[in-house]
């Protein structure tokens, strides 16, 4: 991460929550809001799924949600590889995409959102494309996307829309003999798929014969980000400490986020749970492979693009923490970095087991998404000695968002 030779921070108490530490750093100009606080009973609008089975559809695994003008809902489903379309009321209207190559086909998509001319657009992680449908599910081509030097795919694990283009996060592998060796980028890219500014890189290898799985090496490797409708790139790329780099859209740094953070420690139980959702690394032919939790979850655990612009971070506190009744708590930034508070939400659920999406105006819990996704691709991942993983009744609820944008 940069580091800036002047930083100044200012500190100020808030109601029962100890002393909360906002810098951004715009330019060489320093600037910090005293964030508010406040509990928030988040209004459910209607909830779909479950446990009562419906003839129109099924859900499976909700990757990723979208919402349109008018207000119909896109959810996108990674095990189904279909997008179903949904009334701004929850009510189903159909299901547009479908598995395959072709034309308006994906496999395994991993995120969806609106292009500036209204149209649905599905990025499949790998090989890397992004698929474009009409809201009628009509195959609309594809979103230009960069190329490998020779002329090869890149990974596409997140792509979301700007002003001139689109923010994505790629990665180039290369197969070496006893391994292979990963190029990270989260770069900016016009309509025409060419890259405009470079955000960040990091490089990762893997070696096929080690016997170790560490935590922090893999997943802390794994980039959090999100957009401002300025265009604005906010990237978290650690593990123990709460900083958050701040882009301009053509690449160059314009500060950085920091709060005063204490790393929360993970019970003996937490650790043996976690190391459990690595098992199926353990489960390869050949000797056990060992794993290494760390003894503390990262301290922030997912950033979303919100409303208005508005970025949201969520800690392992604020997620992991939050009072009984509550789905977490929210630490609220607008596109230029600005604190406007930190929000706690009251309604049903849970980071560890449900899944949480913003679109539009709206928040969606998907709910027993873990789980939905350990059923996918069973105990043991794409491992022929996979033990099969009883499917959960997974349920979406839409809550109305209140209006915070500072």
């Amino acid at each position: 991460m940069p580091r800036f030779p002047f930083i100044q921070s200012f500190s100020a108490p808030l109601p029962g929550r100890g002393t909360f530490l906002a810098v951004v750093i715009l330019l060489g100009v320093v600037s910090a809001t005293p964030a508010a606080t406040e509990t928030i009973a988040l209004n459910e609008l209607w909830r779909i799924g479950g446990e009562e089975e419906s003839e129109e559809y099924l859900i499976g695994v909700i990757s990723g949600v979208t919402t349109d003008p008018a207000g119909q809902i896109y959810l996108l489903d990674a095990q189904l590889n279909e997008v179903m379309v949904l009334s701004p009321e929850g009510e189903y209207l159909q299901s547009i995409g479908r598995e395959g190559e072709g034309p308006g086909e994906f496999t395994r998509p991993q995120d969806v959102f609106l292009t500036s001319d209204g149209l649905i657009a599905v990025v499949q992680r790998f090989p890397g494309k992004i698929v474009l449908l009409t809201p009628e599910g009509e195959p609309a081509g594809e979103f230009p996307v960069p190329r490998t030097e020779d002329g090869g795919t890149f990974r596409l694990s997140g792509a979301r829309p700007t002003v001139d283009g689109l923010v994505l996060e790629i990665a180039e592998r290369r197969r070496r003999g006893d391994g292979m060796d990963m190029t990270l980028r989260l770069v900016q890219v016009d309509t025409n798929g060419k890259i405009q500014a470079e955000f960040a890189t990091a490089e990762t290898s893997f070696d096929f014969a080690s016997r170790s799985f560490d935590e922090r090496e893999r997943t802390g490797g794994q980039w959090l980000w999100g957009t401002g409708t300025n265009g604005n790139v906010f990237l978290y790329s650690g593990w123990e400490g709460y900083e958050i780099d701040l882009y301009n859209p053509d690449g160059s740094t314009a500060g950085r986020v920091e709060r005063a953070f204490t790393p929360r420690k993970r019970s003996a139980a937490e650790k043996e749970s976690v190391k459990g959702r690595f098992g199926f690394r353990g489960r390869r032919r050949g000797p056990p492979m060992e794993v290494i939790v760390a003894d503390t979850d990262r301290d922030i655990q997912r950033i979303y693009p919100g409303p208005n612009g508005t970025v949201w971070a969520l800690t392992s506190r604020g997620a992991l923490d939050a009072p009984e009744g509550s789905i977490g708590s929210f630490d609220v930034y607008d596109s230029s970095g600005g604190s406007i508070g930190e929000y706690t939400f009251e309604g049903e659920g849970d980071l560890q087991r449900d899944g949480f999406f913003f679109a539009g105006d709206r928040f969606y819990v998907v709910t027993e998404l873990a789980a939905a996704r350990r059923a996918m691709f069973g105990q043991g991942g794409d491992d022929d000695e996979s033990e099969e993983v009883e499917a959960v009744p997974v349920s979406v609820i839409c809550y109305e968002l209140p209006d915070i944008s500072g």
